[in-house]
């Protein structure tokens, strides 16, 4: 069949940049267009409770959510918590997607345990922790059909289809230390070393078949990009929490995300020695070259209210809490990489981070738990709660100066605005002889659904 016909400005673009459905965020490289960090605080019953826990932080992954609330625990306490989580991973992948903006879901299902702590009361105002908490873990398997570009009519620029593999995990190694300050006022830190990881890989396919579909057995691979690098950086995290009254207490936190370096490579497969690739066209190979992934930074303020606590009423636990939370999602754009830019522009003027834009959100997290006694020292609990997740994805808004080359970093980096998704959770647990606590959760939004299972178990 007759291949498109593509301007020679934009060849190199097209066949290098971001045919994936994950955006990076620090490059435009479209490879990571759809990725997204969970700042979900460790625990099956923050979970259970809309995901709030900075106004409360009374048990183990305190350490993560808000080190100060680890003052609250008795003398130890051990913390293991296991999630499964199902991923929902929507791509503009069909041949006319980038026009109609259908897309396909992709995704995996994954099983981990992620979050392990041992806290140890060290002084009559002194507490530490160690913990190790899985901090980011994706996986997934894509095809990408060859698509129309929009408005520039069928079959004039098409990009090349694609298939590829999304593996990336991330795991924090941490130090906390809290401490009762003065009546009711405690302050706390956390300092992590965090391994990002990344084995992802894509490789785009010749036109040579049918217009629309998956590449066929015989297809020619042109090109692939190559994620195979782990990074170790350092983060913190600051909190406080204020015990206003009994029954009534406010926390806030600060976390200062890492940074992690990864070299990304790309091969031309059409040439001779199937090495790096030479994307500005100076006879030299331009990688592998060095893109950084910047966890950004977040504070949050919480609440939380013990009705009956303030009313006296020892039958029933009924508690409310509530998470503003702040995420710097902008932070994702520093350190801009021009990878793919240099060959579809000036060479001495590539995109630079004021060609994208990445907004900055607050989420809400509202939940709520109610305890009944039973049997003595048991106390039975079951939770529901609702949270927010505001659109935050990396949008093309700057020019190349040229409206071809224009139109591919358009359809690059465009995505149904859906606005702002919108969570529900709900859990249960178990208070055993005040030792033992078995909680559970399931949470429920657009991109994923998720068990969350933990045991902690209070030394005397």
């Amino acid at each position: 069949m007759n291949r498109p016909r593509i301007r020679i400005s934009v060849l190199t673009c097209l066949l290098f940049t971001a045919l994936g459905s994950w955006a990076s965020a620090q490059t435009d490289d479209g490879l990571f267009q759809q990725f997204q960090f969970n700042f979900s605080p460790p625990g099956a019953r923050a979970a259970g409770m809309g995901r709030t826990f900075i106004g409360l932080a009374n048990d183990g992954t305190a350490a993560i959510s808000n080190p100060a609330g680890l003052v609250q625990l008795g003398n130890a306490e051990f913390y293991v918590e296991y999630r499964h989580t199902d991923l929902d991973i929507e791509r503009l992948a069909e041949f006319d997607s980038l026009s109609t903006n259908r897309t396909t879901t992709f995704g995996n299902s994954l099983d981990y345990l992620s979050f392990l702590s041992f806290t140890k009361k060290l002084h009559d105002r002194v507490w530490a922790s160690f913990t190790i908490h899985q901090f980011l873990n994706l996986e997934e398997d894509f095809t990408l059909e060859p698509r129309i570009i929009p408005d520039l009519g069928p079959g004039v620029v098409t990009f090349f289809p694609s298939q590829g593999t999304f593996d990336m995990d991330g795991r924090s190694y941490a130090g906390s230390i809290a401490v009762n300050v003065a009546q009711g006022f405690n302050v706390g830190l956390t300092v992590s070393a965090d391994v990002l990881n990344s084995e992802t890989r894509e490789t785009r396919f010749d036109l040579d078949f049918p217009p629309s579909g998956p590449p066929v057995a015989n297809s020619t691979a042109i090109s692939r990009s190559v994620i195979n690098d782990d990074d170790t950086a350092m983060s913190f995290t600051v909190g406080a929490l204020y015990d206003v009254v009994d029954g009534f207490s406010l926390g806030a936190i600060y976390a200062k995300g890492a940074r992690f370096d990864l070299q990304e490579n790309f091969f031309d497969l059409t040439t001779p020695d199937r090495g790096p690739a030479d994307v500005d066209g100076d006879g030299t190979p331009d990688f592998p070259v060095e893109m950084s992934i910047n966890v950004p930074d977040r504070y949050g303020f919480g609440l939380q209210v013990a009705p009956t606590r303030l009313a006296n009423i020892d039958s029933y636990r009924l508690t409310l809490a509530f998470d503003a939370v702040r995420i710097e999602y902008s932070d994702l754009l520093e350190d801009f990489t021009p990878i793919f830019s240099r060959a579809a522009t000036n060479a001495a003027n590539p995109l630079d981070e004021n060609d994208f834009e990445i907004d900055d959100v607050w989420e809400a997290h509202l939940g709520g738990e109610l305890g009944v006694p039973f049997a003595g020292r048991n106390t039975a609990f079951f939770r529901a709660g609702f949270f927010t997740n505001p659109d935050h994805r990396q949008r093309f808004v700057g020019s190349t100066g040229d409206p071809l080359n224009d139109a591919v970093f358009e359809s690059v980096f465009q995505f149904p605005d859906d606005g702002t998704e919108y969570g529900w959770t709900t859990g249960g647990g178990l208070i055993l002889n005040n030792r033992v606590r078995i909680d559970a959760a399931w949470v429920s939004i657009d991109s994923f659904q998720e068990i969350v299972a933990s045991l902690a178990f209070a030394f005397p």
